[in-house]
């Protein structure tokens, strides 16, 4: 079995669309000719002559061309025709058509062939230069490959192996010369002598797909992922300072599952979905009780973040993209802040790029089992976003946007219809699961309708006590708040983003938030952004529905504008826009003729991208991390109180005395952050009301304590009972 290549002379090649046919080589050469009627809509019909069937040869045309496909050519059989597809991004990279004949001898010589070591160093200088000279010998070359598992179950020798693989490896992107270097969009014929007797070598032929991946780009990712945990980890038991009492409800409800009480939703806090607390419950349980032990479920949720971004951006969008907005990620100082807090907003991003990731290998796999496979994933991961937070429903109406739209189109046009009538199946299968994932949570919304969407009509726009009598108008102001927290003035909570450092802060006062915080985006970001949803309206329309959609929990509500928490799913888009915006530039580079500074643009874009990622650290962890009023926010009050009670209660660990258990002066909603951390210790404090505090008689011997949040009601106890002393008064810095 060996590989020969054509030289162009010899075979008809072409650009677009326009019939192929291949020239009689002998006079007593078989003519067959193709026609690709319409190669966009992946319609493909083959004309054979009559006696087609005394051709003995795997005839093989590898057409890698420009055109951005919508849908996915997928493998058809007319007679003995396969077809079989590579795809990256979401377009066509290679597509291979195979003509699998009876194995009859034949009168066909084929045209002159140029060998594949002569090949190879019509190429060498071209790997060469693109693998930093690595690729000395063929051997190096093939090890840089992956092969699929498929192609070692059809018995090949490792002289076949190598040379399929090389022969893939040259065909990525081969040519010389500037404007192929450009465009490397040129169609390679070629033919492949075997007679494919083997069960198992019919099998690769008909239904092989090709499947490159360089090694080179694993450790990039891995780096990202490194940096993403590090960032995420990193001083994670130090900062944040305190426990806020929503978290601490977290916390609560993960020991409640430790315990066996198992649930779907929980009522706490006005009702709160369950997933996130299972992974909760999991660090708790290995961990025990503590601060960080919440802290850490959220930063693990963000690093799968990270890998899930590249998975999915490299199926939709290509490797440069999602290198770009898988880095983004990982030092965006909006989606640290959200996984170092532990709340459950930021499961929304990775449950939205995992169905990304599912749909995406539903339209791309080219057998049904991997089509049933993925979209097994798809299914398992829509039901349980509904699991995740309020604000990740939204993407239930983008889904359901985007049925209705391909209906239309299926409806309406015959190409759409022939492009993904293989996908229809496996979406009504993910449709199926996800409802069955889902169903648990369905009824208790069934049985319960006012739960489902308890807290936003508190805060929603239409509420007459915060628009003030103008529903319209308050939501052009909300929109106008929620798209300019992207560019420079995002959401001034320090626990849902940094805020800035000159953000005023009042001791035991209300603070209500209505921007003051860091952009969700850095400079460098926010311009690729921009640049990215230029493309998107090209190339993935779709993203931008995403967007739209998923800023609709935070523009339909009229409280604290712009809102982190309820903007957390528009994260995936904002960095595919920018990681779309980045990539759109590097290959606009190629075409600039500027000399040495076209060899300096990927030095200062490598500066650029350090710089980004340094500011965007610099913002966390200098200004969000000394800041007095993340110290407010987070309630670290309310753990200096519980580390006071851990201390009386040793010292009291040999008295039976109840009366030295010391009062607690704090509401019910701040003591849930003691009740959590004062488990291990069985909840050694007595609870007082605030307003009654300066009732009550402290007996010799006793002690009472006050949080923050209690400041004035205790000048007031100091002022009415003149007989009581300060034994100890902690400020922080």
């Amino acid at each position: 079995m060996r590989f020969s290549f054509f030289r162009k002379k010899d075979r008809h090649l072409i650009t677009g669309i326009q019939p192929i046919k291949r020239d009689r080589c002998e006079k007593d050469a078989i003519g067959v000719s193709l026609r690709f009627d319409n190669i966009i809509s992946g319609l493909i019909h083959a004309e054979c002559a009559e006696n087609a069937a005394t051709i003995d040869r795997t005839n093989l045309l590898v057409h890698k061309t420009p055109i951005r496909f919508d849908g996915q050519l997928e493998p058809v059989a007319f007679d003995q025709l396969a077809l079989a597809r590579v795809v990256r991004g979401n377009g066509i990279e290679l597509v291979v058509l195979a003509f699998h004949m009876l194995s009859v001898k034949s009168a066909v010589n084929n045209p002159r062939p140029i060998s594949c070591l002569e090949r190879h160093f019509r190429f060498h200088r071209w790997c060469r230069s693109r693998l930093c000279g690595r690729v000395l010998a063929r051997e190096q070359l093939f090890d840089m490959v992956k092969i699929p598992l498929d192609l070692f179950d059809t018995a090949f020798d490792d002289r076949e192996k190598f040379r399929i693989g090389w022969f893939h490896w040259c065909l990525r992107g081969c040519g010389r010369g500037r404007r192929r270097r450009n465009h490397p969009t040129t169609i390679v014929g070629c033919c492949l002598e075997a007679s494919w007797l083997a069960p198992t070598r019919t099998r690769f032929a008909l239904e092989y797909t090709i499947s490159v991946t360089v090694w080179r780009w694993r450790p990039i990712v891995g780096g990202f992922l490194l940096v993403a945990a590090a960032v995420r980890l990193w001083g994670i038991t130090e900062y944040p300072p305190g426990l806020y009492p929503d978290q601490a409800a977290n916390g609560e409800d993960a020991l409640e599952i430790l315990s066996g009480k198992l649930q779907v939703y929980s009522l706490r806090n006005n009702g709160r979905e369950s997933l996130f607390l299972y992974v909760q419950a999991l660090t708790v349980g290995l961990f025990g009780v503590g601060v960080w032990q919440l802290f850490l479920a959220s930063a693990l949720v963000g690093v799968a973040t990270v890998g899930a971004t590249y998975l999915a951006g490299a199926r939709l969008f290509g490797r440069g993209a999602a290198l770009l907005a898988a880095l983004f990620l990982a030092t965006n100082p909006w989606h640290v802040t959200l996984s170092r807090t532990g709340f459950r907003a930021v499961t929304v991003p990775l449950f939205i790029v995992l169905t990304l990731w599912g749909l995406a290998r539903v339209f791309q796999s080219t057998t049904g089992r991997g089509r049933m496979i993925s979209a097994l994933y798809t299914g398992v991961a829509i039901g349980l976003g509904a699991y995740t937070y309020t604000a990740g429903r939204a993407f239930a109406i983008f889904l359901v946007l985007a049925m209705a739209i391909g209906a239309v189109r299926l409806v309406c046009s015959r190409g759409f219809r022939e492009r993904y009538r293989n996908a229809l199946l496996p979406l009504a299968v993910s449709g199926v699961i996800a409802c069955a994932v889902a169903l648990p949570l369905l009824r208790v919304f069934a049985a319960h309708p006012e739960l489902a969407f308890v807290r936003a009509q508190h805060v929603s726009v239409f509420n007459p006590d915060l628009n003030g009598g103008e529903p319209w108008a308050t939501l052009l102001r909300m929109a106008g708040r929620t798209l300019g927290a992207f560019a420079w003035d995002g959401d001034g909570n320090p626990r849902h983003n940094v805020p800035h450092s000159d953000l005023p802060y009042t001791p035991g006062g209300h603070h209500a938030y209505n921007g003051g915080g860091a952009p969700f985006l850095s400079l460098v970001p926010a311009v690729l952004a921009i640049v990215g949803m230029g493309v998107a309206l090209r190339r993935a329309p779709w993203l931008i529905l995403l967007f739209v959609v998923m800023l609709l929990p935070a523009i339909t509500t009229a409280e604290g504008m712009p809102h982190g928490l309820r903007t957390v799913g528009a994260i995936p888009t904002h960095v595919f826009f920018a990681g779309l915006g980045g990539a759109w530039l590097w290959r606009l580079r190629r075409t600039l003729n500027w000399g040495s500074i076209r060899f300096a643009l990927p030095a200062l874009a490598a500066v650029a991208l350090v710089l980004t990622a340094v500011s965007d650290l610099v913002l966390y962890f200098g200004i969000a991390r000394n800041s007095a009023l993340a110290h407010y926010e987070y309630r670290a009050d309310l753990t200096d109180v519980n580390d006071y009670l851990q201390v009386l209660a040793a010292g009291n660990r040999h008295m039976a005395d109840e009366s030295r258990v010391p009062y607690l002066v704090l509401d019910e909603f701040s003591e849930q952050t003691v009740h959590f951390l004062t488990t291990p210790t069985g909840h050694p404090y007595r609870l007082v009301d605030p307003k009654e505090s300066s009732a009550a008689q402290l007996q010799s011997g006793e002690y009472i304590v006050f949080a923050q949040s209690t400041l004035f009601d205790a000048e007031r106890y100091r002022r009415l009972h003149p007989g009581v002393r300060v034994l100890h008064e902690h400020v922080n810095r």
